[in-house]
């Protein structure tokens, strides 16, 4: 299972590089498709409302959550613990390295004047709450609890990828690069807590198996 993880991850790593090559030097070619979908989103829009999300990004509940995320994975593995801030850290500096390299104007309407690709807003709201699924499903939660939650977590991070697009802050492409970042991120978590299970409280659903698999006699 590790090593399919780790497949995971180069090829991962494989696409956002091959991403931000192609948004660095063929920024223009990008640019003749999404500046008439931009106009088109603009033209006219009322955008106010898209504000009442940005909640859901906002450092508030990504980094409240992340450090009660902390805290309770430091009650069952003090290893997870430090792997889920570790895990935000790590998708954060990524998606900060390729704004700096890529360094993509942001298109006209934007009020800042930092790099477009990837969203950092929205890199961080994806790797909280697929942090969020993915403790639920570490501790051994029922399939149902994780998969609400889950459901719950990318209505949120559409919400968020959505906002700036209609506000003219993000070309459609920044919020590829910002899944891919976010499925690097994620795909590494995943590795980090398989390798630190719970070492109190509920037992995994694969620890139950492969404990009944071990009981069994053999033929």
């Amino acid at each position: 299972m590790a090593r399919t993880w780790t497949r995971a991850w180069l090829a991962t790593v494989v696409v956002l590089i091959g991403a931000a090559a192609i948004v660095r030097n063929r920024n223009a070619t990008l640019l003749r498709v999404e500046e008439p979908v931009m106009e088109w989103l603009l033209d006219g829009t009322d955008t106010s409302g898209w504000a009442r999300f940005s909640w859901l990004g906002g450092d508030a509940l990504t980094f409240g959550g992340l450090v009660v995320l902390a805290l309770v994975a430091l009650w069952f593995n003090r290893r997870a613990a430090i792997a889920l801030i570790g895990s935000m850290i790590f998708g954060l500096a990524v998606a900060w390295l390729v704004r700096d390299l890529v360094a993509r104007e942001r298109p006209v309407a934007a009020e800042s004047t930092s790099g477009s690709f990837p969203s950092i807003d929205l890199v961080q709201t994806g790797v909280f709450w697929g942090l969020l699924v993915l403790v639920i499903w570490w501790l051994g939660a029922p399939r149902i609890v994780w998969q609400i939650v889950s459901e719950v977590g990318i209505v949120a991070t559409i919400l968020v990828a959505i906002g700036p697009l209609v506000r003219g802050e993000h070309w459609p492409s920044d919020v590829v690069g910002s899944a891919i970042v976010i499925g690097l991120t994620l795909i590494g978590a995943v590795v980090l807590l398989e390798d630190n299970p719970p070492l109190r409280g509920f037992p995994r659903p694969w620890a139950q198996r492969d404990r009944r698999m071990s009981s069994a006699p053999s033929a």
